[in-house]
C-alpha cells in the first residue's frame, strides 16, 4: 500500500528553471512565446516562499507545519509556524527541513 517516503531532498531559495523544461508560452508571457522571444528570453527564476512539512511516519497520521516569508522593507524574514505558535527562524533552519511542498514564486518575467 501506499506510505511515505522519507528521503530528505535538497533545496535551495533560488530555483532557476532550463527554458528546455517549460512550455513555450512559459518562458516569456510578455512576449507572446514567439520563436525569437523565446531565444532571447531568460530562464525563469523562482524565489521560495513557503516549505509545509509533515512529521510523522504514516501517510494516515501526523502533524504539519509550516516556514513562510515574510517580505517587507528591505528584508525577508522566514517565520515557523506550528498551530498557534508563530517564531522568526533563520533561513538556514528552513533549508534544512524536510519538506512535503515548496512554494516558489516567479521573480523575472
Amino acid at each position: 500500500g501506499p506510505h511515505k517516503v522519507s528521503k530528505p531532498i535538497r533545496y535551495s531559495e533560488t530555483l532557476r528553471l532550463s527554458k528546455a523544461h517549460l512550455a513555450p508560452n512559459c518562458v516569456n508571457l510578455q512576449n507572446h512565446g514567439s520563436k525569437s522571444s523565446r531565444a532571447a528570453a531568460p530562464a525563469p527564476t523562482f524565489k521560495l516562499f513557503a516549505v509545509v512539512s509533515h512529521h510523522g511516519h504514516t501517510l494516515g497520521g501526523g502533524h504539519y507545519t509550516c516556514d513562510s516569508r515574510s517580505v517587507g522593507g528591505s528584508s525577508s524574514e522566514w517565520f515557523h509556524c506550528d498551530d498557534s505558535r508563530i517564531h522568526r527562524v533563520p533561513v538556514s533552519e528552513v533549508l534544512r527541513r524536510q519538506a512535503y511542498v515548496l512554494f516558489f514564486e516567479r521573480v523575472n518575467s
